[in-house]
């Protein structure tokens, strides 16, 4: 009996990581081009730090916007607040200015209920910002091929024991 219920919990456990695999591959395949753009005039900016559960800290540009109730936030991935500041994201959204900006509301950002920002582009439809969908993609792919390796290796000590102790089953 232990061991049905251990096998159920690893296959679980496995197909929840999978799962988790998959989610990456869906955010890394949002292009602007598959989602609705938000039209809204930025009134202020600013930068936010961001402290890491590890003790790290990032900062984020923050964009309010006019009739909006969510502030936009741009992960930066800087460490410091002089790089943060030199940013070509921060620097190239100017307040007063009429943006496009492509949410993907299926996925919320780390700092609360804040939509991913996916890309931003001015009235032009000049390109300031997209995400990159490399990490995305690679933290997909680790994920998948991990828990599908150590499917086949549950299924494998599974069928080894079986051959092993013939007339037992695994319970």
């Amino acid at each position: 009996m232990g061991r049905k219920i251990f096998l159920i919990v690893a296959l679980a456990l496995y197909a929840c990581v999978f799962f988790v695999g998959l989610s990456f591959f869906h955010l890394a395949t949002k292009t602007p081009g598959l989602l609705k753009a938000s039209y809204g005039r930025v009134i202020k900016k600013s930068l936010s730090e961001y402290i890491s559960t590890k003790g790290g800290h990032f900062f984020d540009a923050v964009f309010t916007v006019a009739g909006w109730e969510n502030k936009i936030v741009v992960s930066l991935h800087k460490h410091s607040y002089a790089s943060a500041v030199e940013d070509s994201v921060f620097l190239r959204i100017d307040t007063g200015k009429v943006y496009a900006f492509y949410l993907d509301t299926s996925y919320l950002n780390i700092n609360g209920n804040v939509p991913v920002v996916i890309a931003i582009k001015d009235a032009n439809g000049k390109q300031l910002f997209r995400q990159s969908a490399s990490d995305d993609l690679l933290g997909g792919t680790i994920l998948c091929l991990m828990s599908a390796g150590a499917f086949v290796l549950a299924l494998w000590l599974y069928r080894r024991y079986k051959i092993m102790h013939p007339g037992t089953s695994a319970q």
